[in-house]
């Protein structure tokens, strides 16, 4: 009974290992085409305290004034698939920093309004899915340029804090993103380089991200 049991044990093991290598062969044309990166980097908003205090009196009249504060720290995880030969398509996670604003001054009524108000003109800080189209150009060996393009689906959370109260503000938006990079490619599927991207979350509030990456290309290894 005992050798029926390792006999079966060993067949299965070496279906099993039959499988994985058939699949492996065929994963492999696949696998080729991907690639994997990190970039991180300066998150830079566009949205300072005096465009963010312009922005508040033209919605709701003088004696407010805003400061804004944020967090630079930004970059993308993504993993990406050539489908033809330099151009590619690209999912990432995304993220574009953190942000706070402090509203200064009296109104009349409730706060409420210019706390809205503020909320939406600082949107797009915080988490996001990202979809892009990139081109991989050799330009000399081992040197490469990256033009690329997509849109990104965001989520921020904005805290606000008034004289006597505070807010939080959640708001899901859809940005456009172009960015050009340069790399270098190191080692066998290692690549090394900086780039430059231009994040538009809303008519507000847009990032631009300068990065250093790493990535790997598994057809290269």
């Amino acid at each position: 009974m005992k050798r029926n049991v390792t006999l079966r044990a060993a067949c299965c093991a070496v279906l099993l290992g039959v499988l994985g290598a058939a699949t492996a062969r065929a994963d492999d044309a696949f696998c080729a085409n991907c690639y994997v990166g990190l970039r991180l980097g300066n998150s830079l908003s566009s949205l300072d305290s005096d465009r963010a205090t312009t922005e508040l009196q033209q919605q709701q009249g003088g004696g407010l004034s805003a400061n804004v504060h944020s967090n630079s720290i930004g970059g993308v995880v993504y993993a990406g698939y050539q489908f033809l030969p330099g151009a590619a398509v690209e999912l990432g996670y995304l993220r574009l920093g953190s942000g706070s604003t402090s509203l200064n001054g009296t109104v009349a009524n409730s706060p409420t309004p210019a706390l809205n108000a503020t909320a939406s003109n600082i949107s797009g800080y915080g988490n996001a899915a990202l979809l892009a189209l990139r081109y991989h150009f050799e330009v000399l060996p081992r040197l490469y340029i990256d033009p690329r393009a997509g849109f990104y689906v965001w989520r921020s959370s904005s805290d606000i804090e008034g004289t006597n109260s505070s807010y939080t503000h959640s708001r899901v938006g859809l940005g456009e993103n172009v960015g050009f990079g340069l790399s270098y490619r190191l080692w066998r599927g290692l690549e090394a380089g900086a780039g430059i991207d231009v994040y538009r979350s809303s008519a507000s509030n847009q990032f631009r991200l300068i990065s250093g990456q790493l990535e790997w290309r598994f057809g290269k290894s």
